[in-house]
């Protein structure tokens, strides 16, 4: 049978689009029997598996906390509990199994979908009987309504779901179905080109997804999930897609108060991450370990010895061995762009110029690509943002 088909992926609420569609892939660590008589691979074993996701968002500039998910807070925990938010609930039903009604929608899945997480805060004349706890296995009944999978012998109100993890689902429309990644998480972001010539995201994202952590490898649902499902789709906004002309103006300097590109400005948000083994589970968690942000462009309205000034290549403020790239992370980088209505701006915070090229020829420009790398700084020993992106 051939399938083919676009699909929409529905993670913490937001639906996102894809350029060129969505591609999965199975990673399989493996190692090697062999024998020094007998030669190499006499036997292949797993070591570990996880499952990867790409796509190429399109060019719309909304939802961003969607693709940029991870931040300097969420360093050395999990990335699949970095994005994790507490369901508010309105009631607990007295019932075999209790229902939860929760005061807006929850985002776990489709009907069907299992999830676990813990309830907590349920009030009520008794408490529910086993409600407040943890290893709850939720149990997807409609957009707001959940199964607890325990007996409720008193009713309650208020509280909170937690889940244990963020759902990514893969809303296919030719052949109906929804598939279900229990456990995802962000493990790269998209580059953005700031540019009138080309489209806002200027590469792929990816996901992660491991297998549940509350079912065993040999679950027909440990990994992913399917229901079927008819297709629909609401959440298209063509509004959002913006071409924006930007500038750049770098700290205080009147110099570089409004630098443009020649072909326009690449942000780049880059994720570190680490993987946790278990010799009996493979994969246990993937940790977040660093979050750093940088842009490169090629300026088109800057003389050379103003580029040679951009990267203090000499003279009174020339960057020595030893020196920080960015100062003393005071200086940031604010690329805007709008037009009549609406605009964009990326503000990339404790900037400072490493790199920058120069072009000697017939017919060609003499600057060339320079680049910008970003420092963290505290203040009162709380970190500042390394970056922030605002709308208007």
């Amino acid at each position: 049978m051939y399938i083919t088909g676009p699909c929409l992926i529905i993670r913490n609420g937001v639906t996102i689009y894809t350029e060129s569609g969505l591609k999965s892939s199975e990673k399989t660590k493996t190692g090697e029997v062999k024998s020094d008589l007998h030669g190499k691979k006499i036997d292949t074993y797993m070591i570990s598996r996880m499952v990867t996701m790409s796509a190429k968002p399109v060019d719309a500039i909304a939802n961003l906390p969607a693709f940029f998910g991870l931040g300097l807070g969420n360093i050395g925990g999990s990335i699949f509990t970095a994005e994790i938010t507490a369901i508010a609930l309105i009631s607990i039903s007295l019932a075999n199994p209790g229902v939860g009604l929760c005061a807006a929608a929850h985002n776990l899945g489709p009907a069907g979908t299992t999830i676990a997480g813990t309830i907590a805060g349920v009030a009520g004349s008794i408490a529910p009987a086993g409600v407040n706890a943890a290893g709850i296995v939720a149990t997807v009944i409609d957009a707001t309504h959940f199964s607890i999978g325990l007996n409720v012998t008193h009713a309650g109100t208020g509280g909170t779901f937690t889940p244990v993890s963020v759902p990514l689902q893969i809303v296919s429309k030719n052949d109906a179905a929804i598939y279900t990644y229990e456990r995802s998480g962000i493990l790269k972001a998209p580059g953005l080109h700031l540019g009138a010539s080309k489209g806002f995201f200027s590469g792929d994202m990816q996901w992660a997804a491991l297998g549940s952590v509350t079912k065993v490898p040999t679950d027909p649902a440990f990994f992913k999930s399917a229901v079927a499902a008819a297709f629909t789709d609401s959440a298209f906004d063509e509004t959002k897609i913006k071409r924006y002309r930007y500038t750049a103006a770098y700290g205080d300097d009147a110099d570089f108060a409004a630098m443009t590109g020649q072909t326009g400005f690449d942000v780049a948000i880059e994720y570190g991450t680490g993987e946790i083994p278990d010799d009996n589970v493979g994969i246990a968690d993937i940790i977040l370990e660093s979050v750093t942000a940088g842009v490169k462009f090629i300026p088109s309205n800057l003389t050379e010895a103003l580029i040679d000034e951009l990267v203090n290549l000499q003279d009174t403020e020339a960057l020595q061995p030893g020196d920080s790239v960015a100062g003393d992370g005071s200086k940031a980088l604010v690329i805007a762009g709008a037009d009549n209505t609406t605009g964009f701006t990326a503000t990339l915070n404790g900037a400072g110029f490493s790199d920058r090229e120069l072009m000697y020829a017939t017919g060609k420009l003499r600057a060339g690509e320079v680049q910008a790398i970003t420092r963290r700084t505290w203040t009162a020993g709380a970190a500042n943002s390394l970056f922030t992106f605002a709308t208007t």
